[in-house]
């Protein structure tokens, strides 16, 4: 059969056009996937610094905390003042192998060694090196470091291997000179094959250059080098390959990721994601193809169908294609479109959330940077929502994904006029940014009339009961009050743990004065860790008398004059002791300095019982009875002469333990008091419920006392005749006070005496 010319011309044409749409199709897949490597290639990169930006930074903290170390301390002021001996060494080892347990979870930490430098040795877990000399590379300069620092690059002095190290000098708290060095080590080729590992989407060669070479890591196998001037390009001649280059964070080294792009299009994820494109594309390729042929042979019709799905795919990458009038001429148009919003698409994924929609918290430095640069004032509020986790307990992730949703919706209507950015921060916190000069009056009105206002009336849902949306709110004028986007969050947090504390709507904003207090509360947590052992405390006595004004009984009044702060009040730093649980070692400080006064006034023969605050932190130790009564039995200490002053609050907390101690101390024979009555709740049901020994009326019925208060005093001195309680009353400063209750128990105030050091206490008992 005689083909006609005019087929065979068809078939050439269309031939033609297959080829042209398929070498089209496989040079834009070919662009998409390099596209989307190094995307995803730097993406990984940066993650893997930042972790290991992370891990330096817990290096530089476990190296601190060594510096810090009690006995490590000790151990080398005997060593600077004594020389060295095998019990400084093997003390030093045993501290070091301590921390060993505590960082053995840390697989990036390798060795933990001690330097002296009076007795210039070396010493860790498992080697002891003397004559060792660190001028090499230590600097004066790094005894005022804070925080650590890091060490170049430099050899382990047990075995040659190289190192990069966290360190912090150990300074003797007495001269503030340096006393030794604490090296928290991690070898450079275990290093390399962990930054490998965390690199885990793709094969990557590793580069690590320092002053005095290199420590390469290509194709599994380490190489050092001396010459630190690679020429990549020449190494690797090939294009599937993407160079990063990176800073190790606090040092010069340079960090070098040569990462193969064609073993990261082979990891699942990346690889399903292109597999799923690319299907796609060839198919429609496929089909116009198809549809080509066709029309060649019948009509060009169903060409238009197959353009048609392609542009849905591109719609599919992004909002901003232009829907073109669907033509065979817009065929390469769509195509490029695809390959220029692929990557776009993988951007929203990675800096967009996925519930809300909105920018999430990689987006920070870009918002920042853009108010930033419109050299004015601008406000950032971090809200907190309050008692999400309970939505999401009692209703289930899904609701309370709606309840995301909802609260974005109603932000974003509220808070349209000011022109705000938003950001999900977290999975409950949300940062608001918007233009100072946009906000019509203070933050505080702005926020309950544009925030509060909106969220008046609660999310309703078919499925759940009404839920009312509460923010926890605190607010910061940048650039006044900031140094840069980290420094802000720092005190947008340092705002947020204070604003839990309160109860109300209004919001925080950052001030000086509040930040001034935050920042004198660290540094009384700082000098809290010494002061005990500096000798900074001391204990003095406020005598309690009785009606004929003899001294029956004192309470105990820790004072601290700080080296650094100078008078510090109980006020300010009790609190912060508790806190941070440094109040147990200093109730015990207590009871020692309480016990070793006492032996002094039996010995005298003119013992009297002294009361001490006991903090609930310490009422809830499970040996703190035990412990305290082998400190009064190392002085010898009759237990009648001590009293346990407690506050109300650990009686309504009902704790297991605290009701245990108590019993256990009234077991002993040492008196149980009940401090401060009458300013809390102030229930009589569990002063019967404790049979507590001594019952102390707080001052307030005292001062500006009227008949009916000096009454009530009556009623409770009556209650405690009844369930056989001492009365003590406090804050009596006048003679009419004085007359007026000194009836009812006994006295305690100014009227008398203040609290007074011991040599003075001891010496009015003497004249009493």
């Amino acid at each position: 059969m005689k083909i006609k010319l005019l087929n065979a011309k068809l078939l050439i044409l269309a031939l033609i056009f297959v080829v042209a749409i398929m070498n089209m199709t496989v040079s834009s897949i070919d662009l998409i996937d390099y596209n989307t490597a190094a995307f995803v290639s730097d993406l990984q990169g940066t993650e893997v610094v930042v972790g290991l930006q992370e891990n330096m930074e817990l290096l530089q903290n476990t190296a601190c905390a060594l510096a810090e170390d009690r006995d490590i301390v000790r151990n080398l002021m005997e060593i600077a003042s004594q020389g060295y001996s095998l019990k400084n060494i093997d003390s030093i080892s045993n501290s070091i192998h301590n921390y060993y347990n505590v960082i053995s979870n840390l697989d990036f930490v390798d060795s933990i060694t001690v330097i002296s430098l009076a007795g210039q040795f070396i010493i860790g877990d498992d080697y002891f090196i003397e004559n060792y000399d660190v001028q090499h590379w230590f600097d004066d300069g790094v005894v005022d470091e804070q925080d650590g620092f890091l060490i170049e690059v430099f050899e382990h002095a047990s075995n040659g291997e190289k190192t990069i190290s966290a360190a912090k000098v150990v300074i003797n708290p007495d001269t503030n000179e340096p006393l030794g060095i604490v090296m928290v080590k991690m070898y450079l080729e275990e290093l390399l094959f962990k930054l490998q590992n965390d690199y885990r989407i793709a094969d990557v060669d590793i580069f690590l250059e320092f002053d005095r070479g290199g420590l390469y890591l290509i194709d599994n196998e380490l190489v050092e080098a001396d010459n630190t001037t690679i020429d990549f390009s020449s190494l690797y001649d090939r294009e599937a390959v993407q160079v990063l280059n990176y800073t190790i964070p606090g040092s010069s080294n340079r960090l070098v990721f040569v990462v193969d792009l064609n073993s990261l299009n082979q990891h699942e994820q990346v690889a399903n994601n292109r597999q799923y494109f690319v299907n796609r594309i060839f198919i429609l390729t496929l089909r116009i193809g198809a549809v080509i042929l066709l029309a060649l042979v019948l009509v060009a019709r169903p060409i238009i169908k197959a353009l048609s799905s392609m542009i849905n795919v591109a719609q599919e990458l992004g909002d901003d294609y232009t829907e073109y009038q669907v033509g065979i001429d817009k065929l390469v148009e769509t195509a490029k479109f695809i390959e220029e919003n692929l990557h776009k698409k993988i951007k929203h994924l990675v800096y967009y959330d996925e519930t809300t929609g909105l920018a999430n918290r990689k987006m920070l430095k870009t918002f920042y940077n853009k108010y930033m640069e419109k050299d004015e004032p601008f406000v950032v509020m971090l809200l907190d929502i309050k008692r999400f986790k309970r939505i999401n307990d009692l209703y289930g992730e899904a609701i309370g994904n709606r309840v995301l949703i909802d609260i974005t919706d109603r932000l974003l209507s509220s808070l349209s006029a000011l022109s705000a950015d938003f950001i999900r921060y977290n999975g409950d916190e949300f940062l608001i940014f918007c233009e100072l000069n946009k906000i019509p009056t203070t933050i505080e009105e702005c926020f309950e009339k544009q925030v509060n206002e909106a969220f008046f009336k609660p999310l309703l849902y078919a499925d759940t009961k009404p839920i009312q949306v509460d923010f926890n709110a605190v607010a910061i004028v940048c650039p006044t009050h900031v140094s840069d986007e980290d420094d802000m969050i720092k005190k947008l947090y340092i705002l947020l743990g204070q604003k839990k504390s309160m109860n109300d709507s209004t919001p925080l904003v950052f001030s000086c004065d509040l930040y001034a207090k935050y920042t004198r509360a660290e540094v009384i947590k700082d000098c809290l860790r010494m002061a005990i052992h500096s000798g900074e405390f001391v204990v003095n006595y406020q005598p309690m008398i009785d009606h004929n004004k003899k001294i029956c009984k004192a309470e105990a009044l820790i004072r601290w004059n700080s080296k650094q702060l100078g008078f510090v009040s109980p006020g300010e730093f009790i609190y912060i002791a508790e806190k941070t649980r440094m109040i147990i070692d200093l109730g015990y400080w207590i009871i020692e300095k309480v016990a070793s006064d006492l032996e002094v006034m039996i010995t005298q023969g003119r013992a009297v019982q002294i009361s001490i605050n006991a903090s609930p932190i310490q009422l809830m130790e499970h040996d703190f009875v035990n412990y305290t009564k082998r400190i009064l039995d190392r002085h010898g200490i009759d237990y009648k002469y001590i009293c346990i002053e407690i506050t109300e609050g650990i009686l309504l907390e009902e704790r297991s333990i605290a009701k245990h101690n108590i019993k256990a101390f009234q077991d002993l024979g040492i008196a149980i008091a009940l401090d401060d009555f009458g300013t809390g709740y102030s229930s009589f049901s569990y002063l019967k419920e404790y049979n507590l020994d001594v019952l102390k009326i707080d001052k307030i019925f005292i001062d500006n006392a009227s008949e009916k208060d000096y009454a009530i005093i009556g009623i409770m001195s009556q209650v405690a005749d009844i369930l056989d309680m001492q009365i003590v009353l406090e804050g009596i400063e006048t003679q009419e006070q004085f007359d007026k209750v000194s009836k009812y128990g006994l006295i305690q105030g100014y009227y008398f005496s203040k609290p007074l050091v011991w040599n003075d206490f001891n010496n009015l008992l003497m004249t009493n």
